[in-house]
């Protein structure tokens, strides 16, 4: 599982710098409040790493666990099987918890306004974070999926 969570953690700082440069390239000062601000991207870009990789890495470890080449586990997080509403669930959880800490994080840092080199770096390690966060969860639940489908599993 360290080896998912590496490459998700570093796929998804790598996908979230080419989003900061699509929604603020170019601009010198992004404010830390308003519908353009670093707090509220933080809503969008929480949901849609954690969505897209449930999607992804749950195909992915499904069918590693059926070819024998991933473990099945009975423990792990009781997710529900269907992958649009497990991809849903995983989303809306971890907007809920991680986008109010790491708002409150950057206000406590007392900046209004953020240059555009702060933005790409914020939301780089942002996004490993949410990646590193989301990738456990998301193989665990997975890998349980395998144990429940296995007829020695009974």
């Amino acid at each position: 599982m360290l080896i998912e969570t590496a490459v998700n953690a570093a796929l998804s700082a790598v996908l979230s710098a080419g989003f900061v440069w699509l929604v603020f390239g170019g601009r010198n000062l992004v404010p830390l409040w308003g519908r353009d601000g670093v707090a509220f991207d933080q809503l969008p870009m929480t949901f849609m790493i954690a969505f897209m990789m449930t999607l992804g890495l749950t195909l992915y470890t499904r069918s590693r666990c059926a070819k024998g080449a991933a473990p099945r586990h009975a423990g792990g997080p009781p997710l529900p099987r269907w992958l649009p509403l497990r991809a849903l669930a995983i989303a809306l959880l971890l907007t809920l918890v991680l986008v109010p800490a790491s708002v409150g994080l950057l206000a406590l840092s007392g900046k209004l306004d953020w240059r555009f080199v702060e933005v790409m770096a914020l939301k780089i390690v942002y996004g490993a974070v949410v990646a590193a966060v989301a990738t456990p969860l998301i193989v665990l639940g997975a890998m349980r999926d395998g144990h429940r489908a296995s007829p020695r599993a009974h």
